[in-house]
This record gives C-alpha cells, sequence and structure tokens, in this order.
C-alpha cells in the first residue's frame, strides 16, 4: 500500500508519482537527477550534470565520440560477417544444387561403358556435368541423350570435347532441339574426330543447312559408319549434297533418312549416283517421303548393281 503513496519529485517538480516507481523515476526519467557521461570502464570522463543536459554534453565530448564510433565500427564489423556467412551459404546451396548432385551421383553409379540418360528433362546447363562425369572422367563408350531439352548451346558443350576424344564410340541425340546451328558445332568437331561412329540426330528440327554441315563433314571423316538423320526436314537440296559427300567416303554404311517427307524425286539422280560410286554404304533407308513409283524403280535397277546393300523405302 506504502509503494502506492502519491509523492512529488523535488528536482523537476513533477507529481503524482507513485512511491514504488519513485527511483525508477530519478535513475531513468527526471530530467533534473545528476548523471554521468556514459563511458566504459577503460575510458574516463569526469563529467557529471542533470539528464536534460547530458546530451549537449555527449555531442561535444571527444571521449563520448570516440566511443560512439567503436560501437558503429563494432557493429558494422558484426552485419559484414553477417553478409559473408549468406553469401557463403548460397554459395553452398548454388554448388550443391541438389538437381546437379543427383545428376552426378547418377552417372557415377551407371556403368564406364554405357551411360543411359533419356528423357531426364536435361537442358543445357546440364551438358557441362554430363561432359565431365560421362565423357572426361568415366570415358564411356556409348552416351544416351534421347528425349531430353538440348538445343545448339548443348551441341556446342559436347563438341569441345569431341574434337580429341577418344573413347565415345557411339551418341545417341534423337528427340531434342539441336538444329542446324548445332548440327555445324558437331560437324567441326567430327571433322577432326577419330573414334565416334554411331550418330544419331533423328527428329532434332534439322534442314538443309545442317545436311550441308554434315556433308562437309563426311568428305573429312573416315571414321563414322551410321548416321540417322530421320523425322528431320531435310528436303531435296540436303539429300544432293549428301549423296555427292559419300561419293567418296569410305566409312558411312548406313545411312537413314526415313520420315524427311520433303524428299522428291529431284533428290533421284544424286541417290543413284551414290549407290553406283560409294563402296562403303550397305543400308540406305528412305521410307515415308514424296518419292514417286518411277523413282523406286530407278532405285531398284540401281540397286542390282550392289552386292550386299539393302535400300528400304
Amino acid at each position: 500500500m506504502l509503494n502506492e503513496i502519491q509523492v512529488k519529485c523535488t528536482l523537476c517538480g513533477e507529481t503524482n508519482l507513485q512511491r514504488g516507481n519513485f527511483q525508477n523515476h530519478i535513475n531513468n526519467l527526471c530530467p533534473k537527477a545528476d548523471v554521468s557521461c556514459s563511458i566504459n570502464s577503460d575510458m574516463s570522463c569526469s563529467w557529471i550534470g542533470s539528464r536534460d543536459q547530458l546530451e549537449i554534453h555527449q555531442s561535444e565530448c571527444k571521449i563520448y565520440q570516440s566511443k560512439l564510433m567503436k560501437e558503429i565500427n563494432c557493429v558494422k564489423d558484426q552485419r559484414s560477417e553477417i553478409l559473408t556467412v549468406d553469401r557463403r551459404e548460397n554459395l553452398v546451396n548454388e554448388l550443391t544444387n541438389p538437381r546437379e548432385l543427383e545428376l552426378e551421383e547418377y552417372i557415377t553409379r551407371s556403368t564406364d561403358w554405357a551411360i543411359e540418360l533419356a528423357e531426364r528433362l536435361m537442358t543445357n546447363s546440364d551438358m557441362s556435368i554430363v561432359v565431365e562425369q560421362a565423357i572426361v572422367r568415366k570415358k564411356c563408350s556409348i552416351l544416351i541423350l534421347k528425349g531430353n531439352h538440348i538445343d545448339a548451346s548443348g551441341a556446342l558443350i559436347l563438341a569441345k570435347t569431341l574434337s580429341n576424344n577418344m573413347s565415345l564410340i557411339r551418341l545417341e541425340l534423337q528427340c531434342n532441339r539441336i538444329g542446324d546451328r548445332g548440327v555445324d558445332y558437331l560437324a567441326d568437331a567430327l571433322t577432326v574426330n577419330k573414334c565416334l561412329k554411331v550418330l544419331d540426330l533423328r527428329d532434332n528440327n534439322i534442314t538443309h543447312e545442317g545436311a550441308r554441315h554434315l556433308a562437309n563433314m563426311l568428305k573429312k571423316n573416315q571414321t563414322l559408319t551410321s548416321l540417322s538423320l530421320s523425322s528431320n526436314h531435310i528436303d531435296d537440296r540436303g539429300v544432293r549434297v549428301l549423296a555427292d559427300a559419300l561419293i567418296d567416303n569410305m566409312s558411312l554404311r548406313r545411312l537413314c533418312l526415313f520420315q524427311n517427307q520433303s524428299i522428291s524425286d529431284w533428290s533421284i539422280e544424286s541417290l543413284i549416283n551414290m549407290m553406283r560410286y560409294n563402296q562403303s554404304l550397305e543400308e540406305l533407308i528412305l521410307q515415308t517421303n514424296k518419292l514417286s513409283w518411277w523413282s523406286m524403280i530407278l532405285l531398284r535397277f540401281a540397286l542390282l548393281t550392289k552386292a550386299n546393300f539393302t535400300l528400304i523405302m
């Protein structure tokens, strides 16, 4: 009950103060109560005065200002340390991307000679991991990348390692988005590659331009034995450049042009000349196109001069 008695502060004149709160008023609130300059024990300031003069004093007190700057710098250092930790955590998260880790672990568990990565929704950003883990480290012989989202940029990453690769024998890229530009990158690499034998580029939006890049490659490459270009957009122009390149090519044994629906009778002369002069090709697949029955008969006649040759129309 005594603590609830109303009292008056004789220093500042404030009334209606509860007795129980009077000491708190003197220690923390009374503007006329004597206070000292708030300085750490290792720094001394002899100033003593009323609370309402403290702020004025501290604005002029060099000792207080020095202490204040130390506290500010300390806070800055702590904030900088927090930001550094945050950056480290972000970097760790980037370097330990769960998807990338999963892909690396999958490749690591795969056999060394054949790595199957079909229909895994992979994009160009995954190709660096595939190249490093599958081609460079494991030196796989077969790499299957069917049905992903790889375009020309991903093909470029693959091409950079194919130039001097001596382990990869079969590369399956069907049902991607390689396109003519991606084919250009791959063809440049295969011009000097001495190992790859099978290249599958089915359903990759390849036109006569892509066929031209491959034809230039086939004039120099004497290692590739199988080339699949089915379900693309290759027309008579593409067939003519491929056929002309294969007249002197001595390695390709199988060429698949199935379901390139723009191939017509304008290609027939080039195809017949290729069959007549090429000495290595053993299988030519031409199903689902615009060749007339007469062109097919002419091809059948050309087939009579070939031994151990399979023509599928």
